[in-house]
């Protein structure tokens, strides 16, 4: 590959061109900063940026609203930072060493910056799959989980978790409700029936997937269950403890991806 076409895919991969438009399409699930808050595009917007000069230097980031994540900056033809999960820094600096390239790519074309946003409640639903390890007593077993959504907007978790678990050989799946992330920062507080008992949960699920729960365990014999954790479009990972009545308690973690 020769050095003039070397440059070119530098160019195309790092910096915007000179004379060039830069078009930010934000959707309506977050918006983008710059560095100097000169070019921010706001939600739902598409913002148009005139590139003229070898001083332009700026990072762009990507800022979910709530109930949403950024997934990545969107792939294609002229887009920069295509896959890439993190802010985006574009500038023409290093074009000042190459003036005769300059001229050749100096157009009035548009190139593109394009956030993914997912939509996080709406991407939970459906079927998981994975499995719980015990670290303390070297025990597993495998998980199934089902996320479907409420009328009222939240989202109701049935679980069937196989293996020794709560004292009980594979005990009956569990179902509670939880708010979803597009309703913001939320708490639940509720009790439901497992294997003919009644168990309290209390917890909180964050606007970006962050959850933390607390499960009464004491119609069980033991103490407590606690739990924290992500969950994300296609995984869902946690650490827990369960306390017992006397006695050191037991750790493990969880791993649940989408089927």
């Amino acid at each position: 590959m020769n050095t003039i076409i070397r440059l070119l895919l530098i160019i195309v991969v790092f910096t915007p061109l000179v004379s060039c438009k830069l078009r930010i399409t934000v959707s309506n699930g977050g918006y983008v900063i710059s560095t100097s808050g000169e070019h921010d595009c706001a939600t739902g917007s598409k913002c148009t940026i005139e590139i003229e000069d070898f001083t332009f230097d700026q990072t762009f980031q990507a800022v979910p609203n709530p109930g949403f994540i950024f997934v990545q900056w969107r792939r294609g033809t002229g887009h920069f930072c295509g896959g890439s999960t993190e802010p985006c820094r574009l500038y023409n600096s290093p074009l000042e060493a190459y003036p005769a390239i300059a001229g050749i790519i100096a157009t009035d074309d548009f190139f593109y910056l394009q956030p993914i946003f997912v939509d996080l409640a709406t991407a939970m639903l459906g079927s998981w799959s994975g499995e719980w390890n015990n670290t303390t007593f070297g025990s597993s077993g495998a998980i199934t989980m089902t996320i479907a959504a409420t009328q009222d907007g939240g989202l109701q978790i049935t679980s069937d978790i196989d293996g020794n678990v709560f004292g009980m050989a594979d005990p009956p799946e569990m179902t509670f409700t939880v708010p979803a992330p597009s309703l913001g920062d939320g708490t639940f507080d509720q009790t439901f029936s497992f294997a003919g008992n009644e168990l309290h949960i209390t917890g909180s699920m964050s606007a970006t997937g962050e959850f933390s729960a607390s499960m009464d365990l004491s119609s069980l014999g033991m103490a407590s269950f606690e739990i924290e954790g992500t969950i994300r479009p296609s995984s869902f990972t946690a650490t827990y403890t369960v306390n017992f009545a006397s006695g050191d308690p037991a750790t493990g973690t969880i791993l649940i991806t989408k089927d």
